[in-house]
């Protein structure tokens, strides 16, 4: 099955080295399970989340939210990585997420295992998108199940960020070209 996942570049030379771990649970949020959360194009348009043509288009998009809001947590290195799989049924017992504020129609989907990097088919690292870390920050500042912590000073600059209602197109702009990864 065809998946996308989201990180941050923090955790790029762990995953190349070792691939995906479900354990230990994400720390930043409160509702996740001991699992790797991916996106389905075929999900997707199961359940009329996106056409067929777009589902591929879909799913990379929200692998790359996902990674927004490990951006938001990321202290060194603020380039968002999407991750292409092709993870065999046969192998691993892939579910859908129905975790949080996602329903079990999202497109979003997990494994209870480790996934080891020889099912990457590609792998794409965004520009360097420090600029926004505060846009990152503001995304995840108050959202339910987020367990993370930020500065006063972060909270301030998210502020400012959410005031100056900057949009989602402009994000995607700046991480553009991606490039990539070895």
């Amino acid at each position: 099955m065809l998946l996308y996942h989201g990180t941050s570049a923090d955790y790029w030379n762990r995953i190349k080295r070792e691939g995906l771990s479900h354990r230990p649970p994400n720390e930043n949020w409160t509702v996740s399970d001991a699992a790797v959360y991916f996106w389905s194009p075929d999900k997707l348009v199961e359940f009329g989340e996106a056409e067929r043509d777009y589902a591929k288009e879909t799913a990379f998009q929200r692998a790359f939210e996902s990674a927004q809001c490990a951006l938001a947590v990321s202290r060194k290195n603020c380039r968002a990585v999407v991750i292409e799989l092709d993870l065999p049924e046969d192998q691993f017992e892939i579910q859908l997420d129905e975790s949080g504020d996602y329903s079990a129609t999202s497109g979003a989907v997990c494994v209870y295992e480790n996934v080891p990097p020889k099912y990457f088919k590609s792998i794409k690292v965004s520009q360097d998108l420090g600029l926004l870390r505060g846009y990152f920050v503001a995304l995840m500042n108050g959202r339910d199940h987020f367990a993370g912590e930020f500065s006063d000073i972060e909270e301030k600059i998210a502020k400012a960020f959410k005031d100056a209602q900057i949009e989602i197109d402009a994000v995607e702009e700046l991480a553009q070209p991606w490039s990539k990864a070895r």
